[in-house]
């Protein structure tokens, strides 16, 4: 559950809820090999698995246009391990503006 997800550097001690929107990173996945930086609001929590939907795909590593591994409204799994921070308002308004 959550291979392609990198783990937080260090543990965020938040608890997450349900519609809260976080950020993940990606491992290198995709041809180009890249890293991506995913804005995610949580629909469901079971049993330390969290599931959600992606509202915003960027490139980790540059600023090239995001290749085509992940896509926006994709449901993805995840655990708390992997959730890199709170997503910003800036992010959420953009998300929920498309």
């Amino acid at each position: 559950m959550g291979e392609n997800f990198q783990e937080a550097p260090l543990p965020l001690g938040s608890v997450f809820r349900r519609d809260d929107h976080v950020i993940l990173v990606s491992k290198p996945v995709g041809e180009p090999r890249k890293r991506y930086r995913l804005s995610v609001r949580i629909s469901s929590i079971h049993e330390g698995i969290y599931q959600g939907f992606i509202s915003s795909v960027e490139n980790a590593d540059d600023h090239e246009a995001p290749g085509d591994f992940f896509h926006r409204e994709e449901r993805i799994s995840f655990e708390k391990r992997h959730i890199q921070g709170i997503a910003s308002f800036a992010e959420k308004s953009a998300a929920q503006a498309r």
